[in-house]
């Protein structure tokens, strides 16, 4: 737009009264013009009916950002129907995502006070759009004078989250190493004292996502095809349609790019989808062959430019093949309604460059079907629906969609990824054969797939109806040689699942976590309803998670949670599996939850007989909760319940259910404590934590003190445990200390430490046995040490702390213990020498 701009032309920018691209070169225009920009400032004021003279110092202020001082400007805002790349609201998104690069502006101006990052190199002119991995910016590249899209990652969002560093970079370098021209190129990477940065082109056009919602909007898939021209026109070219004649339809011109025609070819819109899907499969078939994978494919990261190409922007979740993810296990990445089944469920699993090829089939869905493959907004649902249906063939939602463009579709969007195209050149082939008229390679599931699949679904009802078929009507023999082959199909299938779940189950006997989780994931990739895979695979992570601190962390406890209840809905009476989700709850903290998860495991014992053998584990742990809740006498019931159910002798766990039970009873000063330990030694009498608990009793129950009793017992239990036994060493040291043999109290202690036990209690042993010595000094120091260490928990009379080991043992601390030695620690320092 050369020429400077009249009234006339601010009255239509005000009244809305223009297209899409005639007001977006006048937006430009005034962005660039100060003369047009002070004459829109006096123009609006004066319509406001002047409440301040124009050319104030406020209002001389632009609504045009014009660079001001220190990074400060006056920068056009844009509305919320400004056209810029972003995931729609209804998508359900396991990770922020943003759209870079588009440059559409709309809507009315309003002011916004921004202060720009200075980036070195570059003038910031506006805010294109802000998401979870910087903000985009139009900026003028001043060695060169071209404007681009400038994508900041802000210094403090990258000290506050060193991954989002590593990521950014990842995209910079991932989408700076393809040149290709269906993928935005970045022409420039660095870093500033306001964040990391790099630019790329500034691309005109719109996201597919928008051109969806707004074919969905205008009821596009009951249009003629002449209106569909139209659509596509205006979403396209920004305005409406330039045909002359509304019969025709609209086609690429091939001589002239960037524009459009008017064509005689019939189901324009959807040879359209396939050239755009072609672009896009190309350019993915580039970027897999340079070993990236994107693994964020969705309409809102696939841009249709004014020139007509669409391009693949937003490399922030892209993956080098073979490098390590920053993204740690147990995380989904990407956009849950287009990962694959893989992506989405297997996090262990090796993805591969044909998870592309799914994401690009679930947006080619939305293209032909304006909805997605699995709709609706169901967190849960949608995993659920990706992991375990297959989506409506796109001809049932929309008639008007070719076969053969729902068959490629649905190709892509097979489960299996060998079911899916071998690479996206593969596909890229097949939308070329379908545009050349063409026999498709891509073949629609036959009869006896079909079943397959729908067998494996639906396993019981297919039993019971063949069953019900064969004894009313008979099978012809044909059917029967069919049925014959099904049957072989499965049986292969089945046996090869159960040896990848036995496999599982042995690496993870052996544990070997990262491999035993890998096999289970895959088995549930092949059967969506393999409850027992989905438990195992609890029970390794949960395992996992306590062997390993470094990948420890509530992320995975969330996801035992998840994969619990999504097993549960198959199978809602394995016990085992509500054990295991009461254990990450319990871990978590979420003891209303824990509590709910053991009792239905408790309720449904007696009905399946593997529940038996986390009977006991279940009134522990619940036990262990109350005990945290600080409700004592439910803490007891549960754990005398688990003991009773168990028996004196017999079971495997008895010995532990006695003992716990004794350790809460002598926490209680309760005399039953020397009963309930007498049948846990019965159970077993070399159980090291039940001679560690005799031990404990005989030096702190009342009327049951025998110092010497106590520490033969601790003798005992420290000489059975090897020395490897961090409570053992404990308490062999306090039964020395309380026989006045100091250096053996000194001696245990230190090993106790050694181990990683408690080093509050055994530096006031250490304390009292150098002081009762004389060497006073040592002992200041030991009792200073033990007194910084004091945990912040044990700090008040009367509280404690109950521990729930990975094999059942409960363990109780009090902090009535450690004041008690505390003081007699004091005492000693604080007594007159002789």
């Amino acid at each position: 737009m050369a020429e400077c701009l009249t009234i006339v032309d601010f009255e239509k920018y005000e009244s809305n009264a223009l297209d899409e691209g005639s007001r977006s070169d006048m937006h430009l225009h005034l962005e660039s013009c100060d003369s047009c920009s002070s004459s829109y400032a006096r123009f609006r004021l004066k319509r406001k009916g002047g409440g301040q003279q124009a050319g104030s110092a406020s209002e001389t202020q632009s609504l045009i950002g014009d660079g001001g001082a220190a990074g400060f400007d006056e920068t056009t805002a844009l509305d919320a129907t400004a056209s810029m790349i972003g995931a729609p609201a209804s998508d359900v998104d396991a990770t922020a995502s943003m759209s870079d690069v588009t440059a559409m502006a709309s809507g009315p101006l309003r002011k916004v006070k921004k202060r720009f990052p200075q980036i070195e190199g570059y003038k910031i002119l506006s805010v294109l759009g802000q998401g979870g991995m910087g903000t985009v910016y139009r900026a003028v590249q001043i060695k060169l004078s071209r404007t681009v899209a400038l994508k900041v990652l802000h210094a403090v969002s990258a000290t506050i989250s060193p991954d989002a560093v590593i990521r950014f970079r990842r995209e910079a370098t991932a989408a700076g190493r393809l040149h290709h021209t269906n993928i935005i190129p970045v022409y420039d990477y660095g870093e500033s004292a306001d964040g990391y940065f790099y630019a790329m082109e500034l691309v005109a056009g719109q996201p597919l996502n928008e051109l969806v919602r707004r074919f969905a909007e205008q009821k596009a898939m009951s249009a003629s095809p002449a209106r569909l021209a139209e659509l596509l026109q205006e979403t396209t070219m920004g305005g409406p349609s330039a045909a002359g004649d509304p019969t025709q339809t609209v086609a690429r011109d091939a001589s002239a790019t960037g524009t459009m025609q008017v064509s005689a070819y019939g189901r324009p819109y959807f040879r359209e989808v396939a050239r755009w899907m072609t672009d896009a499969a190309d350019a993915l078939h580039y970027a897999h062959e340079e070993q990236i994978i994107h693994r964020d494919i969705k309409p809102a990261n696939l841009i249709l430019s004014t020139d007509g190409r669409v391009m693949i922007a937003d490399f922030g979740l892209a993956k080098t093949t073979g490098d390590a993810s920053v993204t740690r296990t147990g995380t989904l990445v990407g956009t849950l309604r287009y990962m694959s089944p893989e992506q989405a469920m297997a996090k262990r699993v090796r993805l591969d460059h044909r998870t592309d090829i799914y994401s690009l089939g679930a947006t080619m869905y939305e293209l032909l079907c304006f909805q997605p493959a699995f709709p609706g907004d169901d967190h849960n649902a949608i995993l659920s629906a990706i992991i375990a249906r297959d989506p409506a063939a796109p001809h049932k939602i929309n008639q008007r969609v070719p076969v053969e463009l729902g068959t490629i579709c649905l190709k892509c969007l097979e489960k299996s990824p060998d079911a899916r195209y071998a690479d996206a050149k593969g596909m890229a082939d097949d939308l070329r054969r379908y545009l050349a008229d063409l026999p498709i390679e891509a073949k629609r599931p036959g009869p006896i797939r079909r079943v397959a699949k729908f067998v494996r679904r639906h396993k019981p009802q297919v039993i019971a109806v063949t069953a019900a078929v064969l004894l009313i009507a008979g099978v012809p023999i044909y059917m029967n040689e069919r049925k014959a082959r099904l049957a072989e199909e499965e049986l292969k299938y089945q046996h090869a699942t159960r040896a990848i779940y036995e496999s599982g189950i042995n690496y993870g006997l052996h544990q070997d976590w990262a491999e035993a989780e890998e096999e289970f994931n895959t088995v549930i990739v092949r059967d969506p309803n393999h409850a027992d895979a989905m438990q195992s695979l609890a029970w390794v992570k949960l395992a996992h998670n306590s062997a390993d601190p470094v990948n420890a962390g509530m992320e995975t406890l969330r996801e035992v949670d998840e994969i619990c209840a999504r097993a549960l809905r198959i199978d809602p009476d394995n016990g085992v599996l509500w054990y295991r989700q009461g254990t990450a709850r319990k871990r978590m903290e979420d003891y209303d939850g824990a509590i709910s998860s053991f009792n239905e495991a408790i309720r449904i014992s007696g009905k399946t007989e593997v529940v038996e053998g986390y009977e006991f584990a279940c009134w522990s742990n619940l036990g262990a909760v109350y005990l945290t809740l600080g409700d004592l006498k439910n803490a007891k019931h549960n754990l005398s319940e688990g003991a009773k159910k168990i028996g004196a002798t017999g079971h495997e766990y008895a010995p532990a259910a006695w003992r716990n039970l004794a350790a809460l009873e002598l926490f209680l000063k309760d005399p039953s404590s020397v009963e309930s330990l007498s049948k846990a030694l019965a159970a077993n009498p070399n159980d090291v934590l039940s001679r560690v608990v005799r031990a404990r009793i005989m030096l702190d129950l009342p009327d049951h003190i025998d110092l010497e009793g106590g520490l033969t017992a601790a003798n005992l239990a420290d000489e059975l445990a090897l020395g490897k036994s961090s409570k053992a060493k404990r308490i062999r040291a306090l039964a020395h200390l309380r026989n006045d043999k100091f250096a053996g109290a000194i001696e245990h202690a230190e090993a106790a430490l050694e181990l990683n036990d408690m080093e509050t209690i055994n530096h006031l042993i250490i304390a009292i046995a150098e002081a009762t010595r004389g060497f006073r000094e040592v002992a200041r120091r030991h009792l200073d040490t033990a007194l910084a260490a004091w945990p912040e928990e044990l700090r008040d009379p009367g509280s404690y702390v109950a521990s729930l080991g990975s094999g059942g043992d409960l363990w109780i601390d009090s902090a009535d213990e450690l004041i008690r030695l505390r003081d007699e620690a004091n005492a000693l320092l604080t007594k007159q020498t002789p």
